[in-house]
């Protein structure tokens, strides 16, 4: 009888000094497990945080939207920054106009059903989305972020039901 058991943990330190000890003398993210761990069916998974830039022409669109990206647990936190100032060329000619900045942090793995959310919610017709990998970061703070996102994935996944047969 095999353990199944996951711990997963955010990838991507950089700085040895500002990780926990996981595997002492290494500042490589951890990867799958192997020999006797995985004998014993114990699997280190990495979880890759990530940001995600929006904007929105109103804070209550802004505000809107980052609840429901929270409540759905699409996103640990979005910041709402407003007084944004945009400029760009839309269908040929130069724009300027307020906006409020959505900054959404979630991870990797969430990231295409945010998308999918977001993009169906957005009152925008072209919705800015930009994702930027995130290269390090206080590992508290990002082992929280990864575990607010990852347990409504992880629940997700498991709790499909099997196909009729």
């Amino acid at each position: 009888m095999s353990l199944a058991l996951r711990l997963r943990v955010p990838t991507a330190w950089t700085d040895c000094r500002a990780r926990p000890r996981l595997r002492p003398g290494s500042c490589t993210p951890l990867r799958p497990a192997s020999g006797r761990f995985a004998r014993a069916g114990i699997r280190l998974e990495p979880m890759q945080p990530i940001l995600l830039l929006s904007t929105a022409s109103s804070a209550e669109d802004a505000r809107r939207l980052a609840r429901l990206l929270v409540e759905e647990r699409l996103a640990a936190c979005v910041n709402v920054v407003g007084g944004v100032r945009s400029i760009y060329r839309w269908q040929g000619e130069v724009q300027e106009d307020g906006e409020t900045l959505l900054l959404i942090k979630t991870s990797a793995e969430r990231y295409a059903a945010l998308a999918e959310r977001l993009l169906a919610e957005h009152p925008y017709d072209t919705p800015e989305l930009i994702r930027l990998d995130l290269a390090g970061g206080d590992p508290r703070y990002l082992a929280w972020l990864v575990g607010e996102v990852e347990g409504a994935a992880t629940r997700a996944r498991d709790e499909k039901p099997e196909p009729a047969g």
